[in-house]
């Protein structure tokens, strides 16, 4: 993948829902590391639901939530 999860979310965001906005915007502001968290520690984080951090993983093109995090920790390896 060539483009960064942070470039996807800039793609996308004006199609997301409010809280998927907000779950990019929490991402982003903590970028990358709370999208290595837990589902849980993200929804929290973001004052979203976790089906909202799955539905947005899903809008940036990802099948489930370990190949999102896969993406980014080969970010972080590729830096």
């Amino acid at each position: 993948m060539n483009t960064s999860i942070s470039e996807l979310i800039a793609e996308k965001i004006d199609a997301m829902s409010a809280s998927e906005r907000k779950a990019a915007q929490t991402l982003i502001a903590n970028y990358p590391l709370i999208g290595l968290r837990t589902v849980a520690e993200f929804s929290s984080q973001a004052g979203v639901s976790s089906p909202t951090i799955l539905r947005f993983v899903a809008r940036l093109g990802f099948q489930s939530y370990p190949e999102f995090q896969g993406a980014l920790q080969e970010e972080l390896a590729a830096q």
